[in-house]
């Protein structure tokens, strides 16, 4: 959701959401990762918000993998 305040213009987003923004930013190309809580969404992000980047992701097949890919 954003909204425009005078010039400013402001976004809300979740703690995962900006996560993902923020791994983008600091120049990540590739995300591993397995459909877990409390990051999944943060997954979810990252692979609507990639393709426009040029970035990847592999889902491993378990939580440990993901950590050592």
């Amino acid at each position: 959701m954003s909204k425009v305040i005078g010039e400013v213009k402001k976004s809300f987003m979740t703690g995962n959401e900006t996560a993902a923004w923020a791994c983008l930013a600091a120049g990540a190309d590739m995300m591993f990762g397995y459909p877990i809580t409390p990051q999944n969404e943060i997954m979810h992000y990252w692979t609507r918000l990639s393709p426009r980047y040029g970035r990847g992701f592999l889902q491993t097949e378990d939580e440990l993998s993901a950590g050592f890919t």
